[in-house]
């Protein structure tokens, strides 16, 4: 039912209750505040290890307040096994509505909502600690941002940023317990929804999903289409699961003219329904015909893909009786119609061809060709380059948002698609938290049969070498990756390296190990046979499972197993620091990527970009300029199959903001901190002020680890920012970044051409040919008076 799992907001975003716990897992090992802690109450001994545990049900077992909602249940078991002790605390999340009104930020609110703190060691409560826990999180983490929401209060267009954002946990009290964490947002001309009526929407196995309320995708879509189709954005009504054309309208292509009488998208379970009729009148006959078919969704290398199936066309031809009196006006109809582009259109309606004889003219076939030959590349350019641009803006605005903002000190998530379904218009995905923990080293080694590695230093050596962690023993199927000098591995069971972070490394349980062969990768049967040619690096099929270590001094790690030969191993690694003071400075002078693709005109300066129907770019892509000369070509026919008209690209060119935003990420400081900062030499002594960079004026403000940094001039600079940062302890470590100003930033963006454009390269890319007419003949008895109507035969045209 449309606007059914939206509740009616414009798009809800859903994170299941494993997103929202690594989201918090990392900003705690992330930041070093839960080490801070444990330090400063005589649990150093955990080394900064723990498990957290998020849950999203409202607890039976602690008395809260009547009014407490959105409820975090947070348990740290801490400890590399959890042996030292449980952490609990119970907090209320909150849309934090900034004063500056650019962010609506969801956070666990510690200041104003943490209903609850306790501490076991084992079954046994342990007094005082809980009130200093309770202490530290109102105090000096205060609020954790889990997702900020760009906002523009006073927007007007539907495409621009959202007016507002809510926040909603879901708590299912059913068996099967799908609870999540619901972002609500509101755009211009919406209004909010139903926030109690939000059920889980993600499918089993993702971690995300963005749902989309078709009449917001409707109100984004209609202006595009009108402007697609050259016409005034009022000739089309919008409702909860429709978009359709309310007049007849003139569309173009091949160098033809017809009358548009119906265009309709309607929302379907699991697609689009798509129709488009279309009328052509002239001398002695009355032309019209239809098209149904349907737009489905799928994700394609992390891509959304709108395929459009198109339905068989039918095609109506009139001839008044009086047509039939004589062969010169027969004659003159074939001959006024001698030359007209016909389609044959065979790929684009699934061997479809449409038309027939009539007098022994193929009338029916001409002037039938000339309508589905527009009307075919019409609903295919709406579907792929109207409707999938846009959702894909919507999708990719958001993802894009979520990544990182340094204007918010959140944990940025990297959104990776997995899956898209129509009912209204869902998209899941994995959500992965951005981490900024430091790295020892990293890399990828190549390691010969018999060589020891070093982790801590991403070095590879002979027996002897100072510091090992692991060696690469054995001869041919017997070899093996074993631990020494102390170093221990456990293994994780994963497949995806990028996804292993430091804190999923604590809770495994760590011991000398011998990983054989066979663990590691499959070798092929008879590989060396002469005849069957296999390169060495498709011998043996990898498994690619993840490994979890500490090494010899202490850190941890992973690898992986990458690639495997008769000689050597390649192994992928990443070694975490130590808990030591560290200091990361990020920051840039940004440009908004809030971008929908706009409708142009003109494709000077755009390139097109064919895709052919296993989806994937053709070669030598024909440039906007060869559009026109297409119309006249005679390409060969297309394979028969789903086709795709392709996507038209061209270069976006916004001013880049001449405000930056820069901030400092400490790690494994003790007690109340100083932040330092210097730009292009100059110290920033005060709150706020100004100062000059190579002979231009800028102004500053310092929030401790955050300056803000506005350039009042937009030529070219580039200086050097640096942060020094001091602690209690005595600790003092500084970072610096070179940050370069461009005055204008460019990237490639998506287009959408008008439609007379898109029926040319259709024309172009796939089967429309010119057909001679044949000599007039008039053999045929000429037919009773009344309408006569040509049979559809399919061997005809």
């Amino acid at each position: 039912m449309p606007g059914n799992q939206t509740q009616r907001f414009d798009a809800v975003l859903e994170f299941s209750e494993q997103s929202v716990n690594d989201v918090l897992s990392t900003f705690f090992d992330s930041s070093g505040l839960l080490s801070t802690f444990l330090n400063a109450v005589g649990l150093g001994s955990a080394d900064g290890a723990f498990s957290l545990d998020v849950l999203f049900d409202r607890p039976g077992d602690i008395p809260l307040p009547a009014g407490a909602s959105n409820l975090l249940d947070m348990r740290f078991d801490i400890g590399a096994d959890g042996g030292l002790g449980q952490i609990r605390a119970i907090a209320g999340l909150n849309m934090n509505r900034t004063t500056s009104g650019d962010f609506d930020i969801a956070e666990v609110d510690f200041r104003n909502q943490l209903h609850f703190t306790g501490f076991t060691a084992g079954s046994i409560p342990i007094p005082l600690l809980p009130n200093l826990f309770a202490d530290f999180l109102r105090n000096q983490v205060q609020a954790i941002p889990i997702v900020p929401v760009p906002v523009k209060r006073n927007a007007t267009d539907p495409a621009d940023l959202p007016t507002r954002g809510d926040i909603r946990v879901i708590d299912d009290p059913s068996t099967a317990d799908r609870d999540a964490l619901a972002i609500m947002l509101t755009f211009a001309g919406g209004a909010a929804g139903n926030a109690a009526g939000l059920q889980d929407f993600i499918n089993p196995g993702d971690t995300g999903a963005i749902a989309i309320f078709f009449r917001w995708l409707a109100r984004i879509l209609r202006p595009k289409v009108a402007s697609a189709l050259e016409t005034d954005e009022a000739n089309f009504d919008l409702g909860d699961d429709f978009l359709k054309l309310n007049k007849t309208i003139k569309v173009s292509g091949g160098g033809e003219t017809a009358d548009l009488t119906k265009l309709e998208l309607r929302l379907k379970d699991g697609f689009i329904e798509l129709k488009g009729e279309i009328a052509k009148s002239g001398f002695c006959y009355d032309a019209s015909g239809k098209i149904s078919g349907r737009i489905r969704a799928e994700v394609t290398g992390g891509e959304l893909v709108f395929k459009a199936e198109i339905d068989d066309p039918d095609v109506d031809i009139d001839i008044p009786w009086y047509c039939w009196l004589g062969a010169a006006v027969v004659g003159a109809i074939a001959g006024g119609l001698v030359g007209v582009l016909v389609g044959a259109v065979v790929g684009a309606v699934g061997g479809a061809v449409v038309g027939g004889v009539v007098g022994g003219v193929v009338v029916g076939g001409i002037v039938g060709a000339i309508l589905i030959g527009i009307l075919v590349p019409v609903l295919l350019a709406i579907a792929e380059n109207v409707v999938e641009n846009t959702v894909e803006g919507i999708a990719g605005n958001l993802a894009d948002k979520l990544r990182q903002d340094l204007q918010v000190p959140a944990i940025g998530l990297n959104l990776v698609f997995q899956r898209v379904f129509i009912d209204d218009v869902a998209i899941t995905f994995d959500a992965r938290p951005i981490e900024t923990v430091p790295i020892r080293a990293s890399g990828i080694l190549e390691v010969k049969n018999g060589q020891l590695i070093d982790l801590d230093n991403g070095q590879v050596g002979p027996e002897g070498m100072n510091s090992a962690d692991l060696e690469w023993r054995g001869k041919g199927f017997g070899r093996q990756l074993r631990t020494r000098c102390g170093a221990r591995l456990a293994r994780t069971g994963a497949v995806d390296f990028a996804k292993i972070l430091r804190w999923k490394l604590y809770p495994f349980a760590y011991r000398d190990a011998t990983i054989p062969l066979s663990e590691l990768a499959l070798p092929l049967p008879f590989p060396d046979l002469p005849f069957l040619h296999i390169p060495e690096s498709q011998k043996y099929l990898e498994t690619h499972l993840v490994y979890a270590i500490r090494t010899a001094e202490g850190r941890y790690g992973v690898v992986q197993v990458a690639e495997v030969f008769d000689d050597r191993i390649r192994l992928r690694y990443k070694t975490y620091e130590k808990r030591l003071p560290s200091i990361q400075l990020r920051g840039e002078f940004a440009c908004d990527r809030w971008h929908f693709p706009e409708v142009v005109k003109d494709l000077e300066n755009i390139r097109f970009e064919p895709i052919s129907r296993f989806g994937l770019p053709r070669t030598n892509p024909a440039l906007g300029s060869n559009l026109q000369a297409a119309r006249a070509a005679t390409p060969a026919k297309a394979a028969p199959g789903p086709m795709r008209l392709g996507r038209w690209k061209g270069t976006l060119v916004r001013p880049t903001s001449q405000t930056g935003h820069f901030r400092a990420t400490v790690e494994n400081f003790s007690g109340k901190l100083s932040y330092h900062w210097q730009v292009a030499g100059t110290d920033l002594l005060d709150p706020q002020g100004s100062l000059e960079i190579d002979g231009e004026k800028a102004t500053y403000q310092v929030d401790r680890d955050h300056l803000i940094l506005t350039l009042k001039s937009r030529r070219l600079l580039e200086f050097l920012v640096k942060v020094t940062v001091n602690d209690e302890a005595g600790n003092a470590m500084s970072a610096s970044k070179c940050v370069r100003f461009d005055p204008v930033c460019k990237r490639e963006v998506n287009v959408i051409p008008s439609i007379t454009l898109q029926v040319a390269a259709f024309h172009e890319h796939f089967s429309v040919v010119r057909l001679p007419l044949e000599p007039l003949r008039v053999d045929q008895p000429t037919p009773p008076p009344g309408k006569a109507r040509p049979s559809r035969n399919r061997d005809k045209a």
